[in-house]
């Protein structure tokens, strides 16, 4: 019976949380600035403990104008995403999981808690990846060793111009750009190319070749990225590059998102020295040089140009001086880890590199 099932979610959800020390806890996380001179922002998780209860309460910056607010039942999922992520309990998951857990999403008018006519088109992303970081970390001070690493936010691209096969304009939201990589958990490493974070790797990125039927681009690679995963005892999952040239028209490029300043954070002591592939950022090939973007701006590019949208990959988990040199041989000989990385993040130095 279904009244059975929401039980047996409540009870799961209650005994987890008897195990967690009574008391307050509180996450902070960074909202990377989106532009139009809004800068960073913080989101805060405070969670409190009581017996085999839950209440969380966020505390966020006025809504802004610009389309990253997230209104009230966006943000629900946020909050319940870090607290799943977690909790990592078993079937049945449904509304019983919630009823010893209450949440307080904070005044209307705040960025977690919009009202109309608030911008709220990237909301699932941006700002609710933070919101989930925020909620993960609040979970991490009161249980260090059982929280998952953070995923890398999503930074993607919308693409338009003008098709000259069918002399119609053109414009689509590039699924593929969004593809970031899956934070690391206590016993493995994080998935590839599992992003964005609120599909938990349901998202389709549309066929290659379907693509380039359906619009006059060319895609030069579609792959994982070296070093884009956070170190760790346990690695994180790698970010996607998406690179794409336009056939035989200009074709403009509007960037979103964030992670482009920040990696993914880690957790259980996981830590990177090499940080610059960690972080999402575009790459802008014209002219005989290698234009890079950490922010949201709108360019065009020629036929004979390139542009190459990379998103970070999760964090890592543990220190990264745990992690056994042949995982770290293995991950080089695949190309998820360079050299360099391997040396730096991991201190394994390799005396003859011809040797892989």
């Amino acid at each position: 019976r279904i009244d059975e099932l929401l039980s047996m979610a409540d009870r799961q959800m209650r005994s987890l949380i008897q195990e967690i020390p009574d008391g307050s806890y509180s996450g902070t996380a960074i909202l990377e600035d989106a532009g139009h001179g809004l800068g960073d922002m913080e989101i805060t998780a405070n969670l409190t403990i009581k017996d085999d209860t839950c209440d969380i309460g966020i505390i966020s910056p006025p809504q802004v104008p610009y389309f990253i607010n997230s209104y009230e039942g966006n943000s629900y999922s946020g909050v319940y995403l870090g607290l799943m992520m977690f909790a990592q309990l078993p079937p049945p998951y449904n509304e019983g999981l919630y009823r010893c857990v209450k949440v307080n999403m904070g005044p209307k008018g705040t960025l977690c808690n919009a009202e109309a006519p608030a911008p709220h088109v990237n909301c699932t992303t941006t700002p609710m990846e933070t919101l989930t970081d925020a909620v993960r970390l609040a979970f991490e001070q009161a249980v260090p060793t059982k929280v998952s690493a953070s995923w890398g936010h999503s930074n993607g691209c919308n693409i338009t111009g003008y098709d000259s096969r069918n002399n119609e304009e053109y414009v689509t939201m590039v699924l593929a750009t969004l593809i970031s990589g899956a934070g690391a958990t206590p016993t493995q490493d994080g998935w590839h190319a599992c992003g964005p974070e609120c599909c938990m790797g349901a998202l389709a990125s549309g066929d290659v070749e379907l693509i380039e039927h359906s619009y006059p681009i060319i895609l030069h690679r579609y792959s994982l990225m070296t070093d884009s995963g956070g170190a760790g005892k346990f690695r994180g999952g790698s970010g996607t590059c998406w690179e794409v040239e336009p056939l035989d028209k200009p074709m403009t490029f509007v960037m979103f998102g964030e992670g482009r300043k920040f990696p993914a954070l880690g957790s259980a002591g996981a830590f990177s020295t090499l940080l610059d592939t960690k972080v999402g950022r575009v790459e802008i090939k014209r002219n005989g040089k290698v234009d890079v973007i950490k922010k949201n701006v709108i360019e065009t590019i020629l036929p004979g140009q390139r542009m190459a949208n990379m998103n970070p990959g999760g964090g890592g988990y543990g220190n990264p001086f745990e992690r056994p040199f042949e995982k770290v041989i293995l991950d080089v000989k695949n190309g998820l880890v360079s050299i360099k990385g391997a040396q730096e993040d991991y201190g394994v130095v390799f005396v003859d590199e011809e040797s892989l």
